[in-house]
């Protein structure tokens, strides 16, 4: 037996191009806000970058893949909470140009 209209419970993967005018300029202070923002939700977010993947949930991943970034790059999120976490890293995150794709 088949049931119909049952909820969709695959988690939700949604990627936003995030481009930084002066990588450089990223420092401490930026890089936790991103942690602090990824923080508050539950799915689990990626930075991309440079050819390496990173956790937004650790300050230390961050700040070594920014340090060696050219200023793009794509941040990943996995779960049911996946849009909202994107929206919230998008204006809270001192990011320039969001596109989620």
């Amino acid at each position: 037996m088949q049931i119909l209209n049952e909820p969709d419970h695959t988690p939700q993967t949604l990627t936003q191009m995030m481009v930084l005018a002066d990588p450089m300029s990223w420092h401490l202070r930026q890089a936790s806000k991103l942690v602090r923002t990824a923080g508050r939700f539950t799915s689990h977010i990626l930075v991309e970058g440079c050819g390496r993947t990173v956790s937004a949930k650790s300050i230390l991943a961050i700040l070594s893949l920014i340090g060696d970034a050219e200023g793009i790059f794509n941040i990943r999120a996995t779960g049911a909470d996946a849009r909202e976490a994107l929206q919230a890293i998008s204006s809270e995150c001192l990011c320039e140009e969001p596109v989620i794709l």
